[in-house]
């Protein structure tokens, strides 16, 4: 098989969004444990992580969309659910990246 510019640029992608999803899933995950009285929002993981509104707002409704976090708009912001926890503590030594759908 011949891999073509526009294939490796796909696989960039692909790699950047995985590794995204993982540094945003870490961060909830610290944030649970250093500040758990800290709500968490789109907003605040952008600004903490340094991605714009849009990707921050991205990344999260992927991670909800999977299972990983969901989203209380009355107070408790983004919170992992038990399989995000999982995720981690299971995964996160041995991974840099989060494939979702796997």
């Amino acid at each position: 098989m011949v891999t073509t510019t526009w294939d490796r640029a796909d696989q960039t992608t692909e790699w950047a969004i995985q590794r995204d999803l993982h540094v945003v899933l870490v961060h909830l995950y610290t944030g649970r444990a250093t500040a758990p009285m800290t709500p968490l929002t789109a907003e605040k993981v952008a600004r903490e992580l340094g991605f714009t509104p849009g990707r921050s707002v991205s990344l999260i409704e992927m991670l909800r969309g999977a299972g990983l976090l969901r989203y209380s708009g009355f107070g408790e912001g983004l919170v992992l659910t038990a399989s995000g926890v999982d995720y981690i503590e299971r995964e996160a030594g041995r991974r840099r990246s989060l494939r979702l759908g796997d």
